[in-house]
Parts: structure tokens; sequence; C-alpha cells
């Protein structure tokens, strides 16, 4: 039955996307509240604690964009507008956080941009 899957897909779509709001809040509020705060090896581990948290989000995202495609047409528009707002916001992060580490010195490469 088309309908069911495509409301279990939905579903799927939901999940995914209240699962990257956790992180995105979650990343946000690190760098803004946390990491400013942090030295040394402190410091470095919350750096690989939120590269982690970059990496996770993507893989949701690119998720996200699976169902996206198995979603009814008429849903895809908005369903694909907030998926590109998630690409958006994740690559803001990851810049936020290079500028971070740079500044820090405690960073050794550059972590892929979305």
């Amino acid at each position: 039955n088309r309908q069911a899957w495509c409301v279990m897909s939905s579903e799927r779509l939901e999940g995914i996307e209240a699962k990257v709001n956790v992180l995105v809040q979650a990343i946000q509020d690190e760098l803004s509240y946390q990491l400013p705060r942090k030295n040394g090896d402190d410091r470095r581990r919350s750096i690989q604690s939120l590269e982690k948290k970059l990496d996770e989000a993507e893989e949701l995202v690119n998720s996200a964009v699976i169902e996206v495609k198995k979603a009814p047409l008429v849903y895809q528009k908005d369903a694909t507008a907030r998926v590109a707002q998630y690409r958006r916001t994740l690559t803001s992060l990851k810049r936020q956080l290079v500028r971070s580490s740079v500044a820090e010195g405690s960073f050794e490469e550059t972590p892929n941009v979305v």
C-alpha cells in the first residue's frame, strides 16, 4: 500500500529531523558556552566530541535526503527545503568549530565541510 509506505517514510523523516535538531542544539551550546571556557586537553577532547557530533548530524541529514526522495511529491518541496537548511546550519557550525580550533591552535586538519 503506497499510502501506508509514505506515512512510514514521513515518520522516519520526522524522527531523523528530531535527532538532527537535538544534535544541532547540543553542538551550538557546546560551541557557544562550553568550548570557550576550556583549555588544553579538555578543549581538544571537546573539539573531537564536536567533530563526532557534526559527523553524526551529517549522516542523519544524508538519511533524511533518502527519506525525502521517498515522500510524495506534494511534500518533497518543503522537506527538501528543511534538509537544505540543515546542511547550511551544519556548514556554519563546522566553520565555527574550525575558527574556534584554529584560534586555540589545537586543530591539525580542517574537517570536511558539508
